[in-house]
Parts: structure tokens; sequence; C-alpha cells
């Protein structure tokens, strides 16, 4: 890991702390996890899987877009454009430090869940899912010129592919479905988190599907992030 790019990580996580980002998050962990233990054994699995969903899901997209909103509130993305840092390196950055706080989430509030937990399928899924909304995030996150402005706009963004996710609480989930990425990518946090069934066909299909988009993602969010910083 590059000296710039630790650096970067250093800022993103002080910027997450100075901006009480981390600590509003803590608080609504604590509020699912004491969902968990007031419902027990009572909560349905596919209950407890939906509530991981929006760790990987909500919290890149949305935290992604208020850092990087005051990031230009402090004149950030400016200084940086004149620097060696590149696009990938700055995109590297934020994909690291809100995954490691989203998977950090999704670790401890499985803990508290009464699922059978497929921790490899899981922790898989959960950083594949963190890193590609992060990636769309991107483009959404420099259109807005304000944070507030952000999180109404991006709604419209984020929204659409919630719902098509939400096809993967079908049961049976219909064929055509795996080769939608947000529903795969439920779908497989879905059977990680011990909620439902799919066979080693399927599963597979659903990983080529989430790994396509994902490249994708990571390839759009550098091209619109170079165009700021320029290419380096």
């Amino acid at each position: 890991m590059s000296f710039r790019l630790l650096t970067l990580l250093k800022n993103d996580f002080l910027l997450l702390f100075r901006y009480g980002i981390i600590a509003a998050y803590s608080v609504v962990v604590a509020f699912y996890i004491g969902a968990f233990i007031y419902a027990g054994s009572l909560m349905p699995s596919w209950m407890a899987g939906l509530i991981i969903i929006m760790e990987p899901s909500v919290f890149g997209f949305f935290f992604l877009g208020a850092l990087m909103q005051l990031e230009k509130s402090e004149d950030v993305r400016s200084g940086l454009a004149i620097t060696p840092i590149s696009a990938m390196e700055y995109f590297l950055a934020k994909a690291i430090s809100l995954t490691l706080i989203g998977l950090l989430a999704v670790i401890i509030l499985v803990n508290f869940t009464h699922n059978e937990i497929n921790w490899v399928m899981l922790i898989t899924i959960v950083i594949l899912t963190s890193v590609q909304f992060i990636a769309i995030g991107v483009p959404a996150a420099l259109f807005f010129k304000t944070l507030s402005g952000y999180l109404l706009g991006s709604v419209t963004i984020v929204m659409p592919l919630l719902l098509l996710g939400m096809i993967a609480f079908i049961n049976p989930m219909p064929f055509w479905a795996l080769f939608i990425p947000t529903t795969a990518q439920f779908k497989l946090i879905l059977l990680g988190t011990g909620a439902g069934s799919a066979t080693i066909l399927e599963i597979s299909i659903m990983f080529i599907v989430v790994i396509i988009t994902l490249i994708f993602s990571i390839l759009l969010a550098i091209k619109t992030l170079e165009k700021e910083l320029g290419r380096k």
C-alpha cells in the first residue's frame, strides 16, 4: 500500500470521526442490535438478512456522498488535483475506509442473530456490494453541488436499485432475476445470513453477475474522478 493511499485513508477516517459520521452510524448499529436482542428467535431469518443488506449498500452509498461533499466544502479535491494522487488511489481510499466500517458493522450484527451464518459467502458479498455501491455513488456525489442536494437527489438513484433487490425475497426467486445485479447481491447476502437457498449453478451465476457489474462500476467511478483530479 503506497504512502499516498495511507495518507488518504487517514484523512478519510479523520473526516468520519470529526463530523460525527461514525458516531451516528454507531447509534444505528446499536438500534439494530437492540432489535435483534428484543425480538430474539421470533425475528424471521429473512428480516435479519434485510437489515444486513442495508449496511454495505445504503451505508456505502450515502456516506460516500457525505465524505465527498465535506471534502468539497474544505476544497480538498482542488488541492488533490495538483498532487500526484491518482483517481484510483482516491477511489481506493474511499472504498477501503467505508467498506471496513460497513463490514465491521455486519460482523457485529450477525453475532446477535439466531441465523446460521456462512461467513465466507457473507464477507465476500458484503465487500463486493459495498465497493460497487461506493463506485456508483462517485458520479452522483460529483453531480450534486451540496450535501443536502446529494442526500435528497441521490434517493432517485439508489431507490430503484434497492427496489430491484427486493426481488431476492421472492421464494422461489425467478431464474431471470439472477442476472439483475442488485437482486443477485441481495440474494447472496440472504444466503450468507442463512436465509433461503440456491443451487451451486445459481450461486455461480450471481457471483459472476456481481463481479462484472463491480468492474464496470469501478471503471465508471475512475473515469468520472479523472475529470476532476486529472489522469495521473
